[in-house]
């Protein structure tokens, strides 16, 4: 996605063609990828792919609201 001037994506929701990004980021390869929220998918998508994990308010795992 920033590493090329077109590019294609295809996913499980969407497909993108011949998409172009600008401005191009500062950062090499590019910015950090912060991901916010808690639960346990969640955890394991920030864990797997997340530069930051931002956990907003008070987690309550296990604990009724």
């Amino acid at each position: 996605m920033w590493t090329r001037e077109v590019f294609d994506f295809e996913g499980a929701h969407y497909r993108l063609r011949g998409t172009r990004n600008a401005p191009k980021p500062v950062q090499r390869p590019g910015p950090p990828l912060l991901i916010g929220g808690w639960g346990t998918r969640l955890l394991r998508l920030a864990a797997e792919h997340a530069d930051v994990w931002n956990v907003p308010g008070r987690a309550r795992w296990g604990r009724p609201g």
